[in-house]
């Protein structure tokens, strides 16, 4: 089988072109160059462990493509007010979308990467039936003897078959799990993407890289967004977004400092503020752009919390789990009900109705009726925030003419079951059951 590898100049993905060339896979090492800020040393380290495998070994240099679906993507949604996710889109678009293809086109027939997630296939999920009678959720995982060290017995990925069938769930190693980066690939895709590390844990992947004396085995992980390197995010987005003072203000409309302007800043910060009065600390609460505006409230305020959302772009990657009831129309796919974040937001936003003004009009309200399904769920708004319980609210009627497709897109609501802090508008959102990813949406406003 001929695989065509992501090699970053991390460990994770030394070690997953490792142990596919353990397996005695046909490899090729790939590094890709999107961005002039990114670290050269990266591409050097990725070419010395291509070179002690004894793969081949290439560059892709995509930076164009990167600049149109991520930088433009992000520089928009900071303009907008909100807080991006770019190692989403990134993720998605480039990845698992632009040298996807490539690859495929070329002749591979999967991806790796050193991302720490797994896939599975199995046919016995939670199902709803006619009766709502539901049937046992039990995802057996591979069990693996670890005891002699062997860790080369379990590579997560590469299942050929039926697609909806295929489910990706979180890894073993749940303080490393990068799902929450994940859920906007289309299922479909997953068969042909393998995650080598999923079913380890960062401890077993070291050890790994220093038995085979990878020059990488005690390489720091990267910290941040994954492009902006050793330059801070601010001044990254000084060269997109000049500065342009503005007032920073509490919750009684009092004056407490300046901002060099709001796309600066994120709900829930707190280091950072310019604020010499008062008695803080002091959080970002709410961000208005047209006003050039930053809200700060203490700690406790209502206007740190959230307990209804509104989300878009959704993708569903378990659409038997959240309608379980479903007509078909064969004649739709995928690609008829997509439609970018970026899009999204440049379409629905404009003056007096954006994402941060809590006081504005708000094209949804949870305490009136709402047509389709509501699920309660485990939810994760933020990487490695524990998960907590909401219910999903979806408007079937968005989702009624899609049911052929394997991924679903759309809209819906979320509410906490308990009120949440910190919660950006703009930042991803993710759904699971056990370790079952069902999919997951961006965050589009706060609803209060």
């Amino acid at each position: 089988m001929k695989i065509a590898v992501l090699l970053s100049g991390g460990v994770d993905s030394s070690v997953s072109a490792l142990l596919l060339k353990e397996k005695g896979y046909n490899l090729v090492g790939v590094h890709l160059h999107c961005f002039d800020f990114c670290n050269p040393q990266d591409a050097e380290d990725a070419r010395r462990v291509a070179e002690i495998l004894n793969i081949p070994f290439y560059v892709f240099d995509l930076t164009d493509e990167f600049e149109e679906k991520v930088i433009n993507y992000m520089i928009r949604t900071y303009e907008k007010g909100l807080t991006p996710n770019p190692d989403v889109y990134c993720n998605q678009f480039i990845k698992f979308g632009v040298f996807f293809d490539k690859a495929l086109n070329l002749g591979y027939e999967m991806v790796a990467s050193g991302h720490y997630a797994r896939t599975q296939i199995d046919a016995n999920l939670t199902r709803t039936d006619a009766n709502n009678k539901k049937d046992n959720l039990n995802i057996e995982s591979n069990k693996r003897n670890n005891s002699s060290g062997n860790y080369l017995g379990n590579i997560s990925g590469g299942h050929q078959g039926n697609t909806s069938e295929i489910h990706l769930l979180k890894a073993k190693d749940q303080d490393k799990d990068q799902t929450y980066f994940l859920w906007s690939i289309e299922k479909e895709k997953f068969s042909k993407i393998i995650f080598p590390v999923g079913d380890l844990l960062k401890t077993e992947v070291r050890e790994i890289a220093k038995k085979y004396n990878l020059p990488v085995a005690e390489k720091k992980e990267s910290m941040g967004i994954c492009f902006v390197g050793q330059v801070k995010l601010r001044e990254f987005l000084s060269q997109y977004l000049k500065p342009k003072e503005g007032k920073i203000i509490d919750t009684e409309g009092r004056i407490l400092g300046t901002h060099p302007g709001y796309f600066y800043f994120t709900e829930g910060q707190r280091h950072g503020l310019n604020i010499k009065v008062g008695d803080g600390p002091y959080y970002v609460a709410q961000k208005i752009p047209e006003e050039n505006l930053i809200v700060v409230a203490k700690e406790g305020h209502p206007l740190l919390y959230s307990q209804k959302i509104e989300i878009t772009e959704i993708n569903i990657l378990e659409k038997e789990i959240l309608f379980p009831q479903t007509n078909t129309d064969k004649t739709k796919t995928h690609a008829d009900y997509t439609q970018t974040y970026a899009d999204y937001i440049n379409n629905n936003y404009s003056s007096g109705n954006h994402p941060g003004n809590l006081s504005g009009n708000h094209p949804g309200n949870l305490s009136g009726n709402h047509p389709g399904n509501s699920i309660i769920i485990d939810v994760r708004f933020r990487h490695r925030q524990p998960l907590v319980k909401a219910k999903l609210i979806l408007r079937e009627s968005e989702y009624s003419l899609q049911k052929s497709a394997h991924s679903l897109r759309g809209s819906a609501f979320i509410e906490f079951l308990e009120p949440q802090k910190f919660v950006a508008p703009g930042q991803s959102i993710v759904f699971y059951k056990d370790d079952i990813v069902l999919g997951g949406g961006i965050i589009l406003k706060r609803i209060n």
